[in-house]
């Protein structure tokens, strides 16, 4: 049962790979947002330039972009990093994390509008890195399977089992190949 589970959870990580990684080679090309914008703030979502950024500005006044109460998309065919663009606009001081590229703003001001703006700002090579834990570590227990079957080995503990193939002394296991004999 856990390992069907480990199967099912390794193939969507693998597919979340996929999808970041096409996403993160369309994101150097071009750019796109979406947004809602009234008369209380504005709230957007965009990636481009290899980022995912998120963002809201509470109590725009005038706003910055029409008035949209539903979201609209809007795409562009140049790379723009977003977070960077926020966070170069406010004169934010740079972190130490802002040199891997992971902008995070909390209430932070600037001339062009009156609100307070929160961005969250992640490079796409994080959500790769993120996403292949899983099959990394399914290929590493792949591997010691194959390397303890070919060795003689234990497939539960590592002993060794060439003085005795049909059950492991040390823990009581019964390899698959003296469950094939019997």
């Amino acid at each position: 049962m856990k390992r069907r589970l480990f199967t099912i959870l390794w193939a969507v990580s693998l597919l979340f790979w996929l999808a970041t990684a096409a996403l993160w080679t369309e994101s150097e090309f071009a750019s796109d947002i979406a947004y809602r914008a009234d008369s209380t703030g504005q709230l957007s979502v965009t990636w481009g330039a290899g980022e995912v950024s998120a963002c809201c500005i509470n109590g725009m006044s005038p706003p910055q972009v029409p008035l949209t109460p539903e979201m609209h998309f809007n795409h562009e065919n140049r790379p723009v990093s977003f977070g960077r663009q926020a966070v170069e606009g406010i004169g934010w001081q740079q972190r130490w994390w802002d040199r891997l590229g992971i902008h995070f703003v909390y209430r932070g001001r600037a001339a062009q509008w009156a609100g307070k703006m929160t961005l969250v700002s992640i490079p796409f090579w994080f959500f790769l890195l993120m996403f292949s834990v899983l099959p990394f570590i399914w290929e590493a227990m792949n591997f010691r399977r194959r390397y303890r079957s070919r060795h003689c080995q234990c497939p539960a503990c590592g002993y060794d089992l060439r003085a005795t193939p049909e059950r492991c002394p040390e823990c009581g296991t019964i390899p698959e190949k003296a469950e094939a004999k019997s």
